[in-house]
């Protein structure tokens, strides 16, 4: 099936350009209510074309196009199962796209509806002319003067002036609190206000020449100098207004429960999904919700509750005891819908951003379980900077969006290792393209380069979902392969290299017992994380099979005792010794063909049970042709553990270290000859 521009490539600089100024000065049409997290219209527009637009499009020469007659997007159909404020709606109805928005929220439905349906501008003024009008019994005056009094005022500047009772009673602009505290010099106590000055801006005037525009409809000539509001109001300039919300259809409606909707298959799914628990959008919509109930109940059948639905809302939310798995079980069945009203060869288009690893492991399982892979990611400017969710410095200022296709077949069963050489290469080509500028001038901050990361290497991963297995042929689990993505990401990213070179590819476990365990005795969970940076918990280390720690006996105590490879022997001949590790040839695209990865259990167990029969006198030329696909990563664990801790490790890996000599290997590892006759 033929290629979209979105999935080939994206203008991330130029959007992004776009995206830093509206995001906190969003157009007019977003401003009429509230809506949470708000996403840019710049994004959405490209977002659309690049799904529209055939592969090779330069996006951002059509985005300043007319498209009132563009075959790309006239009559095509858009699907927004989460349309929260409307963004996707608005902007697919100016590139001509018919509409199905869904939203579970009623104050969401009600302001989208609002934002699209055709208005009849003279009956509006008429209301709204009568509405000023209307007296108010306790001032005695219409509500337009009784209103506009509440917000006069004297201007300091009048006070005390010749002809100062002319210009008495301003009107308020703008309000501005100052806080005030009392002089700290005891004979004066004069009340000081702790602003620095009332100047709100300064602006050097400046002469500007903007030439006479004519209507290309009416062809009604415009000076912009005297009459610009005629550009707004003037029903001759609204060609689209009539029909401006044709072929819309907005229902509030559960997006898990798409299939009672009848609607023509969509050529696209472009949403902006609930972000985990970052938003509660259904407590801070009731605000809004309590005020338009009073008089929408009797007109819609959604207003009549008390309060939004919350038990329906696909969020994270501990206080009511919605779990991230909740959360992805709900976003897999919402997908599920709309991959089900998605025509075959159509995308799925959304953005997404998150700092825990919970939120990612539900949203790839939602994507994948629902039957679709990955086929590109890329960031872009997120919501405003006034948002509460960028108030921490911390917080991620980047959406990921996401770009997805319909699986059309199952793949064959892909090696962890093998595929992990993979995602390593695909890490590395984007961090050197994002230090040589992909994403503008401005380098990106330390949170949103992990995320980035993480996405670019979990969109390689998403084509094998549910193939992948480990060394033993089992099923690899979604969130071990996160971490040991995440390790990996913050291993590329460190300008700190603590391992050798040899070690550095080495499985996330392994990493972490010989960086945060490999010279301690015990661990507390607090030393773990900061160890880890909040990669690795204990639970990863205690339900390693076998364990690698243990609850201390001492009663409160938060510490874990960490276990001896002597203390692990038993569990580790169990688990190691029914097959030899092997080597699968790899093809990598690089120079030099082919790359040989070693399929093969942790080597933190290798090096254990090694070191654990060596300290036990048991025979070892035995384990060391087994485990002898390992022998460049034994070698160098058993060299570094020398170095860091001598007293603990140096005998046992001096044992080791001379069955690993090249004359010990050659004489072990050589074919006996066969005797004479």
């Amino acid at each position: 099936m033929p290629k979209r521009a979105i999935e080939e490539s994206f203008p991330i600089v130029e959007i992004n350009r776009l995206a830093v100024p509206e995001r906190n000065a969003f157009k007019p049409i977003y401003t009429m209510h509230k809506w949470f997290a708000r996403r840019a219209s710049c994004v959405f527009r490209s977002i659309l074309l690049g799904a529209l637009k055939p592969a090779g499009t330069d996006l951002m020469a059509e985005f300043y196009m007319d498209h009132g007659n563009d075959p790309d997007t006239q009559g095509k159909i858009i699907l927004d199962p989460f349309m929260g404020g409307g963004t996707t709606v608005v902007e697919a109805l100016r590139l001509g796209c018919k509409v199905v928005g869904i939203d579970l929220n009623p104050v969401a439905w009600f302001v989208v509806k609002t934002q699209v349906e055709p208005v009849d501008l003279p009956a509006l003024d008429a209301a709204f002319a009568r509405l000023a009008a209307r007296p108010v019994e306790w001032s005695g005056k219409p509500l337009r003067e009784t209103l506009l009094g509440l917000y006069r005022t004297d201007a300091p500047w009048t006070l005390q002036q010749p002809g100062a009772s002319d210009l008495a009673a301003s009107d308020v602009i703008y309000t501005f609190w100052v806080k005030s505290a009392p002089c700290t010099n005891p004979t004066c106590r004069k009340s000081v206000t702790l602003f620095g000055d009332y100047v709100v801006a300064a602006k050097s005037p400046t002469v500007r020449y903007h030439p006479d525009c004519t209507c290309p409809r009416c062809h009604k000539q415009f000076d912009w100098e005297i009459e610009p509001a005629a550009l707004v109001a003037d029903p001759r300039l609204m060609v689209h207004a009539a029909a401006y919300s044709g072929g819309t259809l907005i229902a509030c409606m559960d997006s898990r429960e798409l299939g009672s909707l009848c609607f023509e298959k969509a050529d696209l799914v472009i949403t902006d999904p609930p972000y985990a628990d970052n938003v509660n959008y259904a407590e801070l919509a009731d605000f809004f919700y309590v005020w338009l109930r009073l008089i929408l109940k009797d007109r819609y059948a959604w207003f009549a509750p008390e309060i939004t639905p919350k038990a329906q809302e696909i969020v994270e939310n501990k206080v009511r005891g919605v779990s991230a798995k909740d959360f992805g079980n709900g976003l897999q069945s919402a997908f599920s819908q709309a991959r089900e009203k998605l025509k075959p060869d159509g995308l799925m288009v959304f953005t997404f951003h998150h700092a825990e690893d919970s939120a990612w492991v539900a949203l790839l399982e939602a994507i994948c379980g629902a039957g679709f892979v990955l086929e590109a990611i890329y960031p872009i400017q997120s919501e405003g900077s006034t948002s509460l969710n960028l108030q921490d410095n911390e917080a991620i200022a980047y959406d990921l969006i996401h770009v997805c296709r319909p699986r059309l077949a199952h793949t064959a069963r892909k090696s962890w290792a093998g595929l992990k050489a993979q995602v390593r290469r695909r890490a590395q080509e984007e961090i050197r393209q994002i230090e040589s500028g992909r994403y503008g001038g401005t380098l990106l901050p330390a949170p949103d380069v992990h995320m980035v990361l993480i996405g670019k290497c979990l969109e390689v991963y998403s084509r094998h979902y549910g193939a992948v297995v480990d060394w033993q042929g089992e099923p690899m689990p979604l969130h071990a392969v996160l971490k040991e993505i995440r390790l990996m990401v913050e291993q590329i990213t460190s300008h700190e290299h603590p391992l050798p070179t040899e070690l550095e590819n080495v499985d996330a476990i392994t990493q972490v017992w010989l960086l945060a365990l490999a010279d301690k005795r015990e661990i507390t969970v607090d030393s773990l994380s900061k160890t880890t940076r909040g990669v690795f918990e204990v639970s990863d280390l205690t339900n390693h099979k076998p364990p690698l720690l243990h609850k201390k006996r001492a009663k409160g105590s938060r510490s874990w005792a960490i276990l001896t490879p002597t203390e692990r022997l038993t569990g580790l001949r169990e688990a190691l010794m029914k097959a030899p590790p092997t080597i699968e040839q790899l093809d990598l695209g690089i120079v030099g063909g082919d790359k040989s990865i070693v399929i093969g259990p942790p080597l933190i167990d290798v090096l254990h049970l090694l070191i654990a029969s060596a300290e036990t006198g048991e025979r070892l030329d035995p384990l060391i042709v087994f485990f002898d696909a390992q022998r460049g990563s034994v070698r160098a664990g058993l060299e570094w553990l020398k170095t860091r801790d001598p007293d603990r490790w140096a005998k046992p890996c001096d044992l080791l270290l001379g069955f690993y000599s090249d004359v010990q290997l050659t004489s072990l590892l050589s074919p006996p000859e066969s005797k004479s006759n």
